[in-house]
C-alpha cells in the first residue's frame, strides 16, 4: 500500500504523521462504451492499491455554455477538493458534459496544494484537436487530418451536424487549450497505444506520455463452440464514424455472400435495421448492447470481428477482447485497430474506401482455422494495469511536477 507523508501534502513540517493515499477519479460517464469501462477498472485498480478513492462523475447535463465552460461542475469540483484532499486527481473523459471547467478548477486548487497531481488517461484526440475523432467536414465530407504532419487549426467544419456544433467546439478548444492552455494541468498522460501518443506528441503536447494498455477480460475457460452461428460479429457504439453503412455497402457491391450481427446501440442503429431489408447478398442483423460479462460467450458463436472505423481509432478494447476469445479481427490500417490487431496472431486490414480490399480481408479472415491469441497476453492483463498505475503514481508523487513549475512562474497550473 503506497502511503504518502502528511508533512507532504498538508505542510505540517517534520515528523508529520503518514497516510493513506487518496486518490480522486474523475469521467463524463460511467458506462457508455470503452473508455467508461476503463474508467471503471481504473476506479477498481485504486481500491486495490488501497487507496482511499472517491469518483466524480457528471450527470449527463449540459447546455452550450456549460459545454464551454461549465461554472456547475467548477464549482462542484473545488468543493470536492477541498473537502478530500486528494494526493492523486486521475482523469478521463470529460469535455462533453464536465467541460474543461474542471482543469480549471484543479489548476486554481493547486496554487495551495502543489504537492497535487493530476494524471489523464487520453481515449480520443480532444487534447489536441476540436474533433474528438481528429476529423473535420469540408463541404461536409468526413476527413481525417494528416497524422504524418498534424496541422490543426483552431477553426474549421469540425462537426457535420450544424454549423452552432461545430462553432462551440471549436470556441471550447480555442478558450480552453490555446488561451488559458489547461493541457498543462496534466503532469502525465496515459496513451493506450503507441498511435495516440505519437500524434500527440507530433502535435507538440508537453506533458510526459506513458504508454499503458488497457486491461481486459481473459475467460477462464476457453469457449470453444463447437459450431459457429455466424460469420463475422461487430460489437460497439452503432455510429457514422463507426464505418458499419460503408463496409456493409462494400460487401453488398461486391457480392459477397456473408452474415454479420451487430450488437450495440447508438444513433446509426434504425437506419442499418432498415438497410438490411434492401440487401440481397449480406444478411445484416441488428441485436441489442451487450453486457461486458457475456461477451466471451457471445463472440464465441462467430467467426471473426469486424471493426471498420472510418477515425483513427485509439486502442479499441472489442479488438483485443476478440483476439484473446479466438476471433480474427478485421480492421482498417492507419489507426489504433491496426495497432491492436497486429499483438494477435490473426488480423486482416483494408485500406478505407476500396471495396476490392474489405472484400478480401473479410475472405482472408474467413479463412483461418487456428483460433486466434494474444502474442503478449500479461501486457493487457489486470495485474500489469494495477502494477503500471502503481509505478506511476508513486513516481508523480515522489519527483518534481512540471506544472507546479510552471505555476511559479505564473502560468494557469
Amino acid at each position: 500500500m503506497l502511503r504518502v507523508h502528511a508533512s507532504s501534502a498538508k505542510g505540517n513540517g517534520p515528523g508529520a504523521s503518514e497516510r493513506q493515499l487518496r486518490s480522486l477519479h474523475v469521467s463524463d460517464q460511467t458506462d457508455s462504451g470503452g473508455a467508461e469501462a476503463v474508467f471503471r477498472d481504473t476506479v477498481d485498480a485504486a481500491g486495490k492499491l488501497g487507496h482511499v478513492v472517491r469518483t466524480v462523475v457528471s450527470d449527463g447535463n449540459r447546455t452550450a455554455l456549460s459545454y464551454l465552460m461549465s461554472a456547475r461542475w467548477y464549482s462542484s469540483i473545488r468543493r470536492t477538493l477541498k473537502e478530500f484532499d486528494p494526493d492523486i486527481v486521475h482523469v478521463q473523459n470529460y469535455y462533453r458534459f464536465l467541460s474543461p471547467s474542471i482543469l480549471l478548477a484543479l489548476a486554481l486548487h493547486r496554487r495551495t496544494h502543489p504537492t497535487m497531481r493530476v494524471v489523464f488517461t487520453a481515449h480520443d484526440y480532444h487534447l489536441v484537436c476540436p474533433n474528438s475523432g481528429f476529423q473535420h467536414f469540408p463541404r461536409g465530407v468526413r476527413t481525417t487530418l494528416n497524422i504524418d504532419n498534424p496541422r490543426v487549426p483552431v477553426w474549421a467544419s469540425y462537426d457535420q451536424r450544424s454549423r452552432a456544433r461545430a462553432f462551440l467546439k471549436s470556441l471550447q478548444h480555442l478558450m480552453a487549450y490555446r488561451i488559458l492552455r489547461l493541457d498543462r494541468t496534466f503532469d502525465l498522460i496515459i496513451a493506450p497505444s503507441e498511435f495516440l501518443k505519437n500524434i500527440f506528441e507530433k502535435c507538440g503536447v508537453e506533458a510526459p506520455i506513458a504508454l499503458v494498455r488497457n486491461p481486459v477480460e481473459f475467460p477462464a475457460i476457453r469457449n470453444v463452440a463447437s459450431s459457429k452461428s455466424g460469420d463475422l460479429v461487430y460489437m460497439g457504439r452503432v455510429a457514422p464514424e463507426k464505418g458499419l453503412r460503408e463496409f456493409i455497402l462494400a460487401l453488398e457491391g461486391e457480392g459477397k455472400r456473408v452474415s454479420i450481427d451487430v450488437y450495440g446501440a447508438g444513433v446509426d442503429w434504425k437506419a442499418l435495421d432498415i438497410l438490411a431489408t434492401g440487401l440481397n447478398h449480406v444478411s445484416l442483423v441488428m441485436r441489442g448492447p451487450v453486457a461486458r460479462a457475456d461477451v466471451p460467450g457471445v463472440l464465441s458463436k462467430y467467426r471473426a470481428l469486424i471493426y471498420p472505423s472510418i477515425w483513427p481509432e485509439n486502442a479499441p478494447i472489442v479488438v483485443v477482447e476478440a483476439i484473446v476469445n479466438g476471433l480474427p479481427v478485421v480492421v482498417p490500417t492507419d489507426s489504433g485497430a491496426l495497432e491492436m490487431g497486429n499483438l494477435g496472431e490473426f488480423v486482416s486490414s483494408f485500406t478505407i474506401g476500396s471495396r476490392h480490399e474489405i472484400s478480401e480481408a473479410v475472405r482472408r479472415a474467413l479463412d483461418v482455422s487456428a483460433r486466434n491469441h494474444l502474442v503478449n497476453p500479461q501486457d493487457f492483463a489486470r495485474d500489469s494495469y494495477v502494477s503500471a498505475l502503481r509505478d506511476i503514481y508513486k513516481h508523480l508523487l515522489h519527483g518534481p511536477s512540471k506544472a507546479t513549475r510552471r505555476s511559479r512562474k505564473g502560468s494557469p497550473s
